[in-house]
């Protein structure tokens, strides 16, 4: 995965950072040697806001482009389709 990372240099409460990235996963044959899965290329972002020097508050999204992908599969009939675009929130307190 690469990813690139932009944030604040300050040392103040209120700070942000965001970065975004890209995976690829190339063609591959599944478990047993077939079906060939195709290759596939997913998108990530992800940012955070500081509120204060004991909370922050960030949001991930995960395959942005809603990308159709195989993560694998054991043969021609039964496979394991990969993620749909997916967001999270989380809220980090420091006590």
């Amino acid at each position: 995965m690469l990813l690139s990372c932009t944030r604040c240099r300050s040392k103040a409460a209120c700070c942000s950072a965001w970065a975004g990235g890209f995976s690829h996963v190339g063609e591959r044959t599944g478990d047993t040697g077939v079906p060939v899965l195709p290759a596939y290329t997913t998108g990530k972002l992800t940012s955070y806001w500081r509120i204060s020097k004991t909370l922050r508050l960030s949001l991930d999204a995960d395959n942005v482009f809603d990308k159709t992908c195989y993560a694998s599969a054991y043969n021609n009939v039964w496979g394991a389709p990969g993620s749909p675009r997916t967001f999270t929130l989380g809220l980090q307190a420091k006590f």
